[in-house]
């Protein structure tokens, strides 16, 4: 080529702001031009080893001089079936909790996102996250925040490389925190709620709560069923502290939600539908440094082991496939323990049959006491002809109608007549007591019901209202309380008074 030519050349190039394509070049010669380069860690490693960037820079300009460019990749879960087999492992209550059709699950799923777009410095996702776990589960307006913050904590007091402080990231959190705050449905309600949720029914209970609230029974029994767990975290923990290196923002992030929801465990035995996985996360990211050397060393076996020709394969082998098979048989009961205690406690079949009967023979709108106030919605869905007294979380009646909640209780165990302080809030915000005199007829004094339905876990009130033919008549399945003492379900209809 002529010096003009190249001159012409060199000036269309600068005039039509010209750069070489790499993927053109490549396709006369199927040649890419580009060498992998495989680094074995997280990319948060990478700024944190000043030798490994060295190594990347040194061997990038020997790659350019050579009209070559680097293909950077970091490495992913190695042995990634161990980690498999610890989640099949995890406590049986875990998957009990994610097995109810509630929103414990998608809660846990938004959760994880909150996380992954955090230690991914994702803001536009960080902030979408957010906005969505608050509107799908009311939870997470808490929830989000406190994984948030323990972020932003584990930024700051992480090793120096690596500390910083995630105002942009915090902001566009704070952002899809308060838009989903304000176009919630519920904002109205959702402070209190959350009061009476959280502390009125959870971490300070005042009243008789449901069994999710309370802690678990016995340190031993606690140990049995998280044992697993615990025991690879204690494991990861020490392996880390001892052979290094520092713990970064992400492991101190996961170390720190770890501790947050196992102490939340111990308070409130619910709370085991979150802690295992963060247990199990945190111990994941701990041992990540140690776990990669030891896959790459294993790595070189890899062939010999599929083709037989090293003399420990097939043993290595047979081990690993022991290991999987034995996970297997050890949660297989406890998966036959999930299927039996999700089935449906209820007769399905017998309440059908008395929702039919009621809206048969009542009047829409006519009042049904029930014996228990998490039956609601089995009845509401076969029968939304009649209304129900209570279908609400004990404290949220109690705290609105202190005195009618108590009546409800000794009625419905049974225990009339009987007298009552209850503690009533005055309108200074104080407290005062009010004496109640609790008896059977308040099913029609102060409820206002047409009838009254009990099934067979509160037999001391069926006695109670069969005692009283003046108050209440048996109606269903039969007018002869004797006959039908045994039946899954009473329904009484109660007199007016006269």
């Amino acid at each position: 080529m002529t010096e003009k030519t190249r001159s012409k050349v060199q000036q269309a190039i600068a005039d039509l702001n010209y750069r070489p394509s790499l993927a053109a070049r490549s396709l006369p010669g199927r040649r890419s031009y580009v060498i992998g380069f495989i680094i074995p860690y997280e990319p948060d490693y990478l700024i944190r080893d000043p030798n490994i960037l060295a190594q990347i820079s040194g061997a990038d300009a020997e790659a350019n001089a050579h009209g070559y460019n680097l293909l950077l990749s970091t490495a992913g879960v190695r042995w990634g079936w161990i980690w498999l087999v610890l989640f099949v492992l995890m406590p049986l209550q875990f998957f009990i909790r994610h097995a109810y059709v509630r929103a414990i699950s998608p809660s846990l799923v938004l959760m994880l996102l909150t996380m992954l777009s955090l230690f991914r410095r994702w803001n536009i996702v960080t902030a979408l996250a957010v906005a969505a776990y608050v509107h799908l589960y009311l939870g997470g307006v808490l929830y989000a925040p406190v994984l948030v913050a323990l972020f932003a904590i584990a930024c700051m007091v992480a090793p120096r490389e690596e500390r910083e402080v995630p105002l942009r990231l915090v902001i566009w959190a704070a952002a899809g925190w308060i838009f989903g705050v304000l176009t919630h449905p519920y904002l109205g309600g959702m402070y209190e709620f959350l009061k009476l949720q959280v502390f009125g029914s959870g971490l300070t209970p005042d009243i008789s709560v449901g069994r999710e609230w309370r802690p678990y029974e016995g340190v031993w029994w606690f140990a049995q069923i998280s044992g697993i767990v615990l025991t690879v975290w204690a494991i990861a923990v020490c392996v880390r502290f001892r052979f290094g290196p520092r713990i970064g923002a992400r492991e101190l992030t996961l170390l720190l939600a770890h501790f947050v929801f196992f102490a939340l465990t111990l308070k409130a035995r619910r709370f085991i539908e979150y802690w295992p996985v963060f247990c199990l996360l945190s111990a994941a990211y701990l041992t990540a440094p140690q776990i990669r050397p030891l896959a790459e060393r294993c790595d070189r076996f890899i062939a010999p082991t599929l083709f037989g020709t090293a003399k420990w394969a097939r043993p290595a082998g047979a081990v690993v496939l022991l290991l999987i098979l034995g996970g297997i048989v050890y949660a297989t009961p406890q998966w036959r323990h999930i299927r039996r205690s999700v089935s449906c406690d209820y007769d399905l079949g017998a309440v059908e049959r008395a929702m039919i009967y009621l809206k048969q023979n009542s009047q829409p709108g006519d009042v049904v006491f029930t014996d228990d106030w998490d039956i609601f919605p089995v009845y509401f869905y076969y029968n939304s002809h009649n209304h129900y007294i209570v279908g609400l979380d004990p404290k949220f009646t109690h705290f609105r109608r202190p005195a009618l909640w108590e009546r409800f209780v000794r009625i419905t165990r049974g225990q009339t007549p009987a007298y009552l302080g209850v503690q009533m809030r005055a309108d200074s915000n104080g407290e005062r007591t009010e004496k109640i005199h609790i008896k059977l007829d308040d099913i029609r004094d102060h409820f206002g019901a047409k009838f009254a339905i009990v099934d067979q876990d509160h037999k001391p009130f069926a006695a109670k209202l069969a005692g009283r033919p003046d108050l209440a008549e048996l109606v269903y399945p039969s007018a002869s309380y004797p006959e039908s003492r045994d039946a899954p379900y009473l329904i009484f209809r109660i007199r007016d008074s006269e």
